[in-house]
């Protein structure tokens, strides 16, 4: 799924099984000052979820994390 607006497309990722959001990513959709189209310029990802009880409440530590 994408949206492609003032020449850069967001890119959103979703697992092809669960259909969990797993990221996104910002490319040039056309060229310009900051390169040619295709360029990747933006990233995230999703790398960990967990659930709380209350607003406000923070998830118990992982080990190691």
């Amino acid at each position: 799924m994408a949206r492609t607006a003032h020449g850069q497309q967001t890119q959103w990722i979703f697992d092809r099984t669960t259909y969990a959001f797993l990221g996104e990513r910002t490319v040039l959709a056309e060229a310009g000052d900051a390169g040619p189209a295709g360029t990747v310029v933006g990233t995230s990802a999703v790398l960990a979820k967990a659930a709380v009880d209350r607003a406000g409440e923070l998830p118990p530590e992982r080990p190691g994390g």
